[in-house]
């Protein structure tokens, strides 16, 4: 998706007070920046696993904000999951919030990505 329309950033921002949760904050048009030395940090974790399911309260999940013009916007209705401190996202939420194609081959077994499409469903 580097080089297209539809680039995006994601950020984990740890909360400075017990107040506030964590947050994912997503930046569509944005070049993506790869963590440095998030490789090393995922082999120093033991079976780290959290799922956040929809309609779940998300008492230990961070809360997800999609920024656009310096805005950030709540999203809601949307599942992730944990693993070894990284979250992953299910591809077509993901398409949905940035506004690309994503459409699956079953017979080839193959998912296709378009960035030169909206989403649809």
């Amino acid at each position: 998706m580097t080089g297209t329309e539809k680039s995006f950033n994601v950020e984990y921002e740890a909360s400075k007070s017990s107040a506030y949760d964590d947050a994912i904050v997503i930046y569509p048009n944005a070049k993506y920046v790869h963590e440095a030395g998030a490789d090393e940090n995922e082999k120093s974790v033991e079976n780290d696993v959290v799922y956040a399911p929809l309609g779940s309260t998300r008492d230990a999940a961070p809360q997800i904000f999609v920024c656009r013009e310096r805005e950030r916007t709540p999203v809601e209705n949307i599942e992730f999951v944990t693993i070894y401190g990284y979250n992953y996202f299910r591809l077509r939420d993901v398409a949905r919030l940035i506004d690309f194609g994503v459409s699956y081959d079953g017979e080839k077994r193959v998912i296709h990505i378009d960035t030169d499409s909206g989403y649809f469903e």
